[in-house]
């Protein structure tokens, strides 16, 4: 019977231990969370973090309007390359057109 009231009052001590640590641990927790909001949204408003935001911001801008740029001067590289392309074939193809009529000529007339 002693034995079980001994287990008893321990058990009795350790929840209320646990109870009273469990809210330490948060009330600890609670405050950490406070205080690093609290750093955070002093960080976020500081003027120089605003300032970074903004060159960062133009910089995407800048490098954004210059890749459009270098893609239309590259489509206007190809389209200029293709239309080349294009006239090279339609002269090489004449040529082999009158080559071959040369050739009929001479053959028929042989």
């Amino acid at each position: 019977m002693l034995r079980t009231l001994t287990a008893l009052a321990i058990l009795c001590l350790a929840v209320a231990c646990s109870q009273h640590d469990t809210a330490s641990v948060s009330n600890d927790a609670q405050a950490a969370a406070h205080s690093a909001k609290a750093a955070v949204s002093k960080v976020a408003d500081s003027p120089d973090v605003k300032k970074a935001e903004s060159d960062v911001k133009a910089m995407g801008h800048d490098a954004a309007r210059e890749l459009r740029k270098t893609g239309d001067e590259a489509k206007a590289a190809a389209n200029s390359l293709a239309a080349d392309a294009h006239h090279a074939a339609h002269g090489a193809a004449k040529g082999d057109d009158q080559d071959s009529d040369k050739d009929k000529k001479n053959t028929s007339s042989n």
